[in-house]
């Protein structure tokens, strides 16, 4: 029995040499590779061990960014806890409810109205403006192929004018000095003329909303 023992040791001591030098390696790396010892960069997701490796501990505070999280996992967020201000802070309700088939859809229309520039027209809805041979100037006019007089309401620096355009007409001419300060209200539309902040002073914004 022992000469067998002996036998098989002599035979395979090379093996089992290698097998304990295999083992305390793995003991040794196990309690001694630190974060020096890994190449930057060669980690990779399946180096990690799912649910157990990278904890809240881990990470740094305010480290993380928008883009590293998935919305969809988020639940219970709650406004009154963003910058320790209030939910109304943030959320808007009304108490009045609207009637809900009364909701009116409006057009946005924005123009550089350049004078002096003769027969421009700027149209919104049933309103156009059309520009005239002289700088600052421009007319009151009904769009095209509309045969009923259109009542409007002009504010020109802050006076106030009630009148009428035929539908496919034009008012007298306006000038609406540097300032370009006017408004206009009439068939569902509304224009205000702002200044345009560049050289040429002749020159007007126009912003115009107009039911649909």
């Amino acid at each position: 029995m022992t000469g067998r023992f002996g036998d098989h040791l002599r035979a395979n001591l090379v093996g089992y040499v290698a097998l304990l030098v295999a083992l305390s390696g793995t003991a040794y790396a196990a309690a001694t590779v630190g974060s020096g010892d890994v190449i930057n960069d060669s980690l990779k997701s399946v180096d990690l061990k799912n649910a157990k490796a990278v904890k809240s501990a881990d990470v740094r505070d305010d480290a993380l960014l928008g883009a590293d999280v998935d919305e969809t996992s988020l639940e219970g967020v709650d406004a009154a806890t963003f910058d320790d201000l209030p939910r109304t802070a943030y959320i808007f309700r009304s108490f009045v409810a609207s009637p809900a088939n009364r909701i009116q859809s409006m057009v946005f229309d924005s123009y550089v109205m350049i004078t002096p520039e003769a027969g421009t027209e700027y149209v919104f809805g049933q309103i156009k403006l059309k520009t005239t041979a002289s700088a600052q100037e421009f007319q009151i006019c009904g769009a095209s192929g509309l045969s009923d007089p259109i009542n409007y309401v002009r504010y020109l620096e802050g006076v106030r004018t009630e009148d009428s355009v035929p539908g496919d007409g034009c008012d007298t001419a306006v000038n609406f000095g540097d300032r370009c300060d006017f408004e206009i209200l009439g068939a569902g539309t509304r224009i205000w003329g702002a200044p345009t902040f560049i050289a040429n002073a002749n020159d007007c914004n126009l912003i115009g909303l107009k039911s649909t």
